[in-house]
């Protein structure tokens, strides 16, 4: 009740309490580092996302988030290894694929980022966001018809209107890296 009422000091107050009842509860942990994660305090979230892999290291959320703690925070090898350890344990699902490729495409390791946005849509075809990552991949390595291509991909996989003005907003932007 305390964070959906915005009183942040007293959520971190029962988030500290629950932690020392359950301190060895990997849920526990990823819901203290959710919480230093929304103050920006990459920090104390990574401990925390860490932890919480430790206790279970068959917890892929924690992994998942912890990727994106260090990113952050500017560790981009450390949240490589995050996100490669999402993938290892979800292999059958788009999401880990997906935040994997955002990662590589931030490196600018294009070409691998697109494989895996790839992977993500031959897991869901539904899975919009990895046909803008694809997108933007062909754009930033200077693809631009490639980049056209995949923005039609997004088109005709949108479900909604919202996701097909996300397509259209990619095929704009793909003419504008062009």
């Amino acid at each position: 009740i305390a964070g959906a009422e915005n009183d942040q000091e007293m959520q971190f107050e029962y988030l500290v309490k629950l932690m020392s009842m359950y301190p060895r509860d990997e849920r526990t942990h990823m819901q203290v580092a959710n919480y230093f994660l929304s103050q920006q305090n990459f920090a104390d979230a990574i401990k925390h996302y860490s932890h919480a892999a430790a206790i279970n290291p068959e917890f892929a959320a924690a992994f998942n988030s912890l990727g994106y703690a260090q990113r952050n925070n500017d560790d981009l090898s450390e949240a490589k290894k995050a996100f490669s350890r999402y993938v290892e344990l979800l292999p059958n699902e788009a999401n880990p694929y997906d935040s994997y490729a955002e990662l590589l495409l931030e490196m600018g390791e294009y070409d691998e980022a697109i494989a895996n946005y790839r992977k993500a849509i031959e897991l869901n075809p539904n899975f919009i966001s990895s046909y803008a990552g694809i997108t933007v991949g062909f754009s930033l390595k200077g693809d631009a018809e490639a980049a056209q291509a995949a923005a039609v991909e997004m088109l005709a996989a949108a479900r909604n209107d919202g996701q097909r003005q996300a397509a259209m907003f990619r095929s704009v932007t793909s003419y504008l890296f062009a």
